[in-house]
């Protein structure tokens, strides 16, 4: 097997041409004048929008597991019964539907 440069750039551990090693004093151009402009961090009105969400989310009480399994017991036997009314008017209050 031959082994040339071209053929070894791409390993791992074997610097790639025009790449700086570890150690390597970096050279700047003359026209580069060496100070570089300040990190920004821009957010989406969406990111913005979850994050108000937090607290709201924070404040909601933890899952009660006894009472899910007791529920998925009651759909399985066939025995869950959904109020419609009920649930309209808490999707309604929720601002889940509008009227």
């Amino acid at each position: 097997m031959k082994i040339d440069g071209r053929e070894i750039a791409g390993l791992p551990g074997v610097p790639r041409p025009g790449f700086a090693r570890p150690g390597d004093r970096v050279r700047r151009s003359a026209e580069s004048s060496g100070a570089q402009p300040p990190d920004q961090l821009s957010l989406s009105d969406r990111t913005v929008r979850v994050s108000d969400l937090q607290p709201a989310l924070s404040a909601l009480p933890a899952v009660r597991a006894e009472l899910v399994a007791r529920l998925k017991e009651q759909i399985a036997r066939g025995e869950y019964q959904v109020d419609p009314h009920r649930l309209a008017d808490r999707l309604l209050r929720a601002g889940v539907i509008a009227e």
